[in-house]
């Protein structure tokens, strides 16, 4: 489920960037059922896309919306076709050249673009609203705002730039990622509750211990590695992509650039957004798998690794250079580092939890257009 690190969870393919590190580990939830409701097929629908107007219409734009219950809002999508036929009643969703564009054709080719992006959404948050009633859980508005300002920080830090830098990547970000008032404000609460069942069922993971915060400290003085990964599903889906970077190589064309496109086209990772670049990471840095660690201590500059087994994932990593500079700008009081120890943990909790929820709901579904985006989706996971 697609980073910058520190930067709060995204769902899956469609995570903000997060620059540097993904960690997991699992929790069980039993499956939920989810069911999107056939929308009308090809007929009047399909003809009225552009109806003749009668007299004008005038476009009202919409606002940022309701932020509510998950539950609440997904829950409403078996309703959805009530909703949609009084609002073509009402008034279009567009008008072109002085005629309507109604819903319902425009709904099946909005569900082929992203539905499963959002399908997948709505898919983790009903696991994650079921997760948080199961334990007892709640979050407030004060938890929701925490997280934009956790983005903004893991920016700033992590990317090396000022706040107004950092503001206008997120912004970009936004735009490329299609994260408007309504899917940003889901991403934050969605952070908000993932970080509330982390810390309520992983105390111990994601306490930061005073050898942990001393060591971080230390992380800041010792080498380190301009290194790029890919992040795959499978073992075998790993061995592909790693015989075709090499196929690329035996043409002539340069490793970096092999792997770096690769990375963008094939990786799960959220670091895809940036080619795979993972910037001044530290082989002795512990929120790292073990594997990826040991690839950067060890691996020849210039050369691929083999498949690498992550937990529940599989990678590759290419490591570009190395430098015995000290990293500039790391905070040097313990208590600075300790929160931002805490916030990668966190940040790795996260993660697993989100992945482990998605992959136990089950979702039927009954629209074709929708459905044929989910199995796309699922065809280029694998």
């Amino acid at each position: 489920m697609p980073y910058l690190a520190n930067v709060p969870h995204l769902v899956a393919r469609s995570n903000i960037v997060h620059w540097r590190d993904r960690l997991s580990i699992g929790l069980i939830l039993l499956p939920c059922f989810i069911c999107i409701t056939s929308c009308d097929g090809p007929g009047k629908a399909e003809q009225d896309t552009f109806a003749n107007l009668s007299q004008p219409i005038t476009p009202r734009s919409t606002g940022p919306g309701n932020t509510g219950s998950n539950a609440n809002r997904f829950n409403e999508s078996s309703g959805v076709n009530a909703e949609i036929n009084a609002a073509n009643q009402e008034r279009p969703a567009a008008v072109v050249l002085g005629k309507r564009v109604n819903w319902g054709p425009l709904r099946s080719r909005l569900a082929e673009a992203a539905g499963a992006v959002v399908l997948e959404e709505l898919a983790l948050d009903a696991a994650i609203d079921a997760e948080m009633l199961r334990q007892g859980l709640s979050i407030t508005d004060a938890d929701i705002k925490a997280e934009d300002v956790l983005i903004t920080r893991a920016v700033i830090a992590d990317a090396k730039m000022t706040p107004d830098q950092a503001q206008r990547a997120i912004s970009d970000l936004r735009r490329s990622e299609g994260l408007g008032p309504n899917r940003y404000a889901d991403l934050l609460r969605r952070n908000a509750r993932l970080r509330a069942i982390a810390r309520a069922s992983m105390p111990e993971r994601v306490a930061v211990t005073d050898a942990e915060a001393q060591q971080a400290l230390e992380l800041a003085q010792i080498p380190r590695a301009r290194a790029r990964i890919i992040v795959v599903d499978s073992d075998r889906a790993a061995a592909m992509v790693r015989s075709q970077i090499v196929a690329r190589v035996a043409t002539g064309e340069l490793m970096a650039t092999a792997f770096a496109n690769a990375a963008i086209v094939e990786s799960r990772d959220p670091s895809a957004r940036n080619a795979g670049l993972l910037e001044d990471v530290s082989p002795a840095d512990p929120v790292l798998p073990s594997e990826v660690r040991t690839a950067l201590r060890t691996l020849e500059i210039g050369t691929i690794s083999d498949v690498l087994a992550m937990n529940t994932r599989y990678g590759l990593v290419l490591v570009e250079s190395r430098s015995s500079a000290p990293l500039v700008g790391v905070p040097v009081d313990l208590a600075s580092v300790r929160e931002r120890v805490r916030t990668r943990k966190e940040r790795g909790a996260m993660d697993d939890i989100a992945s482990r929820l998605i992959q136990n709901a089950r979702v039927t579904i009954y629209d074709e257009s929708l459905r044929w985006s989910w199995e796309r989706a699922n065809e280029a996971a694998r």
